[in-house]
């Protein structure tokens, strides 16, 4: 019983003195993008940067953000994030390939 104390108290001890740590150099050294900024302005800001991407499809000028995977035919397993289903696409790429999945879309242009 005493034993297992001790050890609860060297974890405890050790666990805050990691996390002290961390916070110390997480002042020091702060990772880019975490400066506070409203939710709203990083959207704004995170779209306009794919919107400037060249189209992914066809390298003209982009313009539109595209689903890899369309929503409407979302019914398998969840994209661990949901801006990994984003690119860049021109106005024609995005509208010629709706709500097609890539490799249906990708497999009919090269055909025609």
């Amino acid at each position: 019983m005493r034993l297992r104390q001790t050890k609860r108290r060297w974890y405890e001890f050790e666990r805050n003195r990691e996390l002290t740590r961390f916070e110390e150099w997480s002042e020091r050294n702060p990772l880019p993008g975490s400066e506070p900024t409203s939710r709203r302005s990083g959207l704004v800001n995170w779209r306009a940067v794919i919107r400037r991407d060249p189209c992914a499809y066809c390298t003209a000028a982009g313009g539109t953000i595209d689903h890899i995977v369309p929503k409407l035919r979302r019914s398998g397993p969840k994209l661990p994030q949901k801006w990994l289903n984003y690119t860049g696409a021109c106005e024609g790429c995005n509208q010629r390939k709706g709500s097609l999945s890539l490799l249906f879309f990708l497999l009919a242009r090269r055909v025609a």
